[in-house]
This record gives C-alpha cells, sequence and structure tokens, in this order.
C-alpha cells in the first residue's frame, strides 16, 4: 500500500510538469497581477484591440479612392469641355456677318455685311461692305439725298483670346444730290443734279470678336479709323452750271472734306455664324 501511494504521488508530480498551463482569456485576468509574478503579456491582437482610437462621427466617413483618369477619358472630358473663343476660331474657316453703325461719319446709321476668312488662332482677313443714306441737309449746306458706300479689306491680329487690332485699305464712294435753291439758281440745260467723290485710304482700329460652340458669334467695333489718301474720281459736272458763287463754294467744300478730312466708327455691333 505505500508503495502504491508512493508511485501515485510521482506520477502525479511528472504529470503537472508535463502539462501545459493554459491562460486565462483577457476578461478573466485581473486589472492587477499577483504580487511576485510577471504580468502575462498581451497578444498581437490584444494589443491592437487595446490601442485603437474611440469612433467618432468624423472617423465613420472613408472616402472611396477614385480611379485615375486614363487618357482617352481625359481627352473626352477636354473636349467637352466649354471652348474659348481663340479655340473655336481656330477650328474654323470662315464667318459671316450683318452689323449696324449708329456713330460713324460721314453718314451715320450704316448697314453692313462681311465675310471674314479665318487662317488660324492669331490671324483672319475680312471683306466688308457699308453704306447708308441721308435725306437731310449736310452740314449746312442746300443737299437732298446723300449716300455713302464703303468697302473695306482688313486683317485682324488677335494677340490673346478675342480682342483683335484691324488693319488694311478702304474705297469709299459719296454721292450727294443738290437741293432745290441750288437747282434754282443752274443756268442752261442740266444734266445732271448730283456730284461725287470717289477715293481710296487706309482703316485701322480695335474690336472684340466672340464666338461659341454653335457657331454664334458676336462681334463689336469698338474704334476705327478711316483715313483717306487718294482721290480716284470727282464727278463735279455741275460746277459748270451753277451761277451763284456761294453755291459753288458750298459743293467744294463738301467734295474737299471728304477728300481730307479721316471718318472714325464708334461701336459697330455685328452678329453672325461662324463655320
Amino acid at each position: 500500500m505505500k508503495t502504491f501511494l508512493f508511485i501515485f504521488f510521482i506520477s502525479g508530480m511528472a504529470w503537472g510538469e508535463m502539462a501545459p498551463i493554459t491562460r486565462p482569456y483577457p476578461t478573466e485576468e485581473s486589472m492587477e497581477p499577483i504580487p511576485g509574478m510577471t504580468p502575462p503579456e498581451s497578444s498581437p491582437f490584444e494589443q491592437a484591440v487595446d490601442g485603437a482610437a474611440p469612433i467618432t462621427p468624423e472617423t465613420t466617413t472613408t472616402e472611396v479612392a477614385r480611379p485615375e483618369e486614363t487618357p482617352v477619358a481625359a481627352e473626352n472630358k477636354a473636349t467637352n469641355a466649354k471652348k474659348t473663343s481663340g479655340e473655336n476660331r481656330k477650328e474654323s474657316n470662315g464667318t459671316v456677318m450683318v452689323g449696324y453703325q449708329l456713330i460713324t461719319t460721314w453718314i451715320p446709321s450704316k448697314k453692313t455685311i462681311s465675310y471674314t476668312h479665318i487662317f488660324n488662332k492669331k490671324w483672319s482677313l475680312e471683306g466688308e461692305y457699308a453704306w447708308s443714306t441721308l435725306d437731310v441737309p449736310f452740314v449746312g449746306v442746300d443737299l437732298g439725298a446723300i449716300s455713302e458706300k464703303r468697302f473695306s479689306l482688313m486683317a485682324q491680329y488677335y494677340p490673346g483670346n478675342s480682342f483683335y487690332f484691324s488693319f488694311g485699305p478702304y474705297f469709299n464712294d459719296f454721292e450727294a444730290q443738290v437741293g432745290s435753291d441750288i437747282l434754282n439758281n443752274v443756268s442752261g440745260t442740266r444734266t445732271t443734279s448730283s456730284f461725287g467723290v470717289e477715293g481710296i485710304g487706309l482703316t485701322t482700329g480695335m474690336g472684340n470678336r466672340w464666338q461659341w460652340d454653335n457657331g454664334f458669334t458676336l462681334g463689336m467695333d469698338w474704334i476705327r479709323l478711316n483715313v483717306p489718301l487718294i482721290v480716284t474720281d470727282v464727278d463735279s459736272q455741275i460746277l459748270t452750271a451753277v451761277t451763284n458763287k456761294e453755291d459753288d463754294k458750298d459743293i467744294r467744300k463738301v467734295i474737299q472734306r471728304f477728300n481730307r478730312i479721316p471718318t472714325f466708327v464708334l461701336f459697330g455691333l455685328n452678329i453672325g455664324y461662324t463655320f
């Protein structure tokens, strides 16, 4: 019996040394270790849980990473973006416009039509025809109906987007009917009751030309100056029949003013289509 108890006691001690000691779960560990014992080390999972920051409304919202744009998507995005006037002009061939020049000399309220050939984003060439007729006395001279026609060929240079400088030659045709007071002082058989002047000069100015994606085009001539240079023709046959010196002087005054004094355009409005 004593031998049996001794063998049982020895077997229990050997089994205790061989059996692994299972660590308690984190919830079963006491807050403070037993004096004289080394505190158990936390597992990596427990360290991650203990070191996690508290959840707040700010940390619950996360941004979804957007995929990078491919070259094709970037090109389509750029194509769909609104183009500037300069970009539309670069991709166009020409512009057809109608216009109105309220403040202009010699005769105000001119109507215009024009065609512009577009070479590139910087340069264009515009041909413009402007005309007007007036049925009132002209600068104190007894005249009837007077008309003016102007043909301009202007190069347009765009230093930026829509603003441009223009310059080029022009041809002007001015014709006037004399008034009844002058006709009453004409002697002999009348062959004509009008006189006219034709001349060539240079024009220069500045303005803006806005062009939209759908082709609609709006232009504004802020200022344009027309300087006469050469008189090509003067129709003054009526002067040979005028007997009154004052009437003769008035007609010659109109012709001289037309030949020598520059004319201008302010705030000329143009509307048209670019294709």
